[in-house]
């Protein structure tokens, strides 16, 4: 796969490298975690008729087609309301599953993708696209018939750090490894 460059991001090539090389026996399910943050004006050059905001560019790319035909969902998809810390201020997230890390690649070679990509390129002024594979199962479920705030939390461990505690109230219901 040539070296693509992005307006709004710099791949990470010794982990696409890994991916790419991986045996496909040892591939399997991969949910991809998009933390994104837009533009205020998309930047489709010179034209006009494609004058629209960044968030308005990147629900015009939502590559749902290609994502089901290489077997792939969307598993969770928001905007954020609030965010407590860290730069930049996401706006929105979304978590991808994907049935091997082939099929993410398979996906970005597809020209139904590809004719849709160029909405993303436009709209992001910036983003973090996370591979990330699940550790276990949870302790605990959700609360059944509970409402509230639904919390996506993205944390960095150092090594082999045990994870923080959890806030009173606060419901895991996955944990993955980036």
């Amino acid at each position: 796969m040539p070296r693509a460059t992005y307006s709004f991001g710099e791949p990470n090539w010794e982990t696409i490298g890994r991916w790419l090389d991986l045996d496909p026996a040892e591939d399997g399910p991969v949910w991809m975690c998009n933390l994104m943050k837009y533009r205020a004006v998309a930047a489709y050059g010179d034209d006009k008729e494609l004058a629209r905001s960044g968030r308005e560019a990147d629900d015009a790319y939502a590559p749902l087609g290609p994502l089901a035909a290489v077997g792939a969902m969307v598993a969770f998809y928001s905007d954020v309301t609030a965010q407590l810390a860290g730069t930049p201020a996401w706006e929105r997230i979304a978590m991808v599953r994907y049935p091997t890390r082939a099929a993410f690649f398979a996906m970005q070679e597809r020209d139904d993708y590809k004719e849709k990509f160029v909405h993303k390129e436009a709209g992001m002024e910036f983003t973090i696209i996370m591979g990330c594979l699940p550790e276990g199962e949870p302790d605990v479920g959700a609360p059944e018939g509970e409402e509230g705030d639904l919390v996506v939390r993205v944390r960095r461990f150092a090594g082999d750090a045990p994870p923080q505690e959890i806030e009173e109230g606060v419901v895991p219901v996955a944990r993955f490894a980036v």
